[in-house]
């Protein structure tokens, strides 16, 4: 049976969380330390603020450095992440770096629902990031 971050049984529920909370701090440690030994460079005709509401587009294996990057600029980041169990790290360190909201959905009427929410957000005046080479951090398909 595969369960999702919202279907973890009661009885272990608590330990889940604490592990999930736990390695998500050692996620978050590292994104730290990332950020305080990164120098942030852009290239290229256009304007650069990032701090602008934007819709940006990564590879779905450069999420990190895209993590790195936004971070350092405070304008609201919505995503949207995959609801399987063994995300809830990962789930745990966005929190950790300020991401909020994070969706949960996937493929199907749940991914829709997630785009949707997405949508939403963005036209409010949030950023968002799309993996258009497939599945990733955070895709939206």
């Amino acid at each position: 049976m595969s369960y999702r971050v919202d279907t973890v049984p009661r009885s272990v529920r608590p330990v889940y969380l604490a592990l999930s909370w736990a390695c998500g701090l050692v996620v978050y440690l590292y994104f730290v330390l990332c950020r305080l030994t990164s120098r942030i460079s852009i290239e290229g005709p256009g304007d650069h603020d990032l701090a602008q509401h934007a819709v940006f587009c990564v590879w779905h294996d450069s999420w990190w450095s895209y993590c790195v990057v936004f971070v350092r600029y405070r304008s609201p980041h919505a995503a949207f992440s995959h609801p399987a169990a063994y995300m809830k790290p990962i789930h745990a360190a966005f929190r950790l770096m300020g991401l909020k909201p994070l969706v949960l959905g996937s493929s199907g009427e749940e991914g829709r629902r997630a785009a949707d929410e997405i949508a939403r957000l963005v036209r409010q005046g949030s950023s968002t990031t799309i993996s258009p080479d497939g599945a990733g951090f955070p895709s939206c398909r």
